[in-house]
């Protein structure tokens, strides 16, 4: 059996430790959701992909530099393993994680957690372009008026794009590295101890 980490989520390789400030209670919102809430409103919505790629990052962060193959990735939070074969695909392809093959194989990250965002890992999950997107539709309707009237940009455009700027500003400042810390301490003792025997019997090394 490979050697696992020695803590959850792996505090040797890494660096991993719960940033200051981090630890939430037992039974609080998950660390991840409340990342996202902290920046954006609840009605805003975020295609489903980015939750579980941000978990599956934790997760390979706590092996690190170890691998994890897809299988036992989709296993760890019961997901169903053709989305975690494509969200292993965009976050591959962002170069946020790497395939590796042969025994030791698996997926793990492309570099130091400490080295990448969390607005790499959703801008990964998410896709290209705007989250709003504006379709001018002020220039439409029986009281439009012609295109010069129009010249500046719409300021319900211009405030959305300064609030999503904003956004990925806080989470391009927040490093893989601090959202791991944070994860594990809000785990409890029992599900830490869990999941570290977990990594130990699935985490793959070199």
């Amino acid at each position: 059996m490979p050697a696992g980490p020695a803590a959850w989520p792996g505090a040797s390789a890494g660096g991993f430790a719960p940033s200051p400030g981090g630890h939430q209670a037992p039974g609080a919102t998950c660390c991840v959701a409340a990342l996202n809430s902290e920046y954006y409103p609840p009605s805003m919505r975020l295609v489903d992909g980015v939750e579980s790629s941000l978990h599956l990052c934790v997760l390979l962060a706590a092996v690190s530099p170890g691998a994890v193959p897809a299988a036992q990735l989709a296993e760890f939070h019961a997901l169903a393993p053709a989305a975690t074969a494509k969200v292993l695909q965009q976050l591959a392809s962002a170069g946020v994680i790497e395939a590796r093959p042969g025994r030791t194989g698996g997926y793990a990250l492309a570099r130091p957690a400490g080295h990448i965002t969390v607005a790499e890992i959703v801008a990964a999950a998410s896709g290209p372009g705007p989250a709003f997107r504006c379709r001018e539709i002020r220039r439409q309707g029986p009281c439009a008026g012609p295109p010069p009237a129009y010249s500046a940009r719409c300021v319900i455009a211009q405030l959305m794009g300064e609030a999503e700027d904003a956004w990925w500003e806080a989470l391009r400042a927040f490093s893989l590295a601090a959202l791991a810390g944070r994860v594990s301490g809000q785990a409890d003792d029992t599900i830490r101890a869990r999941t570290q025997t977990w990594l130990r019997e699935k985490a793959r090394t070199a």
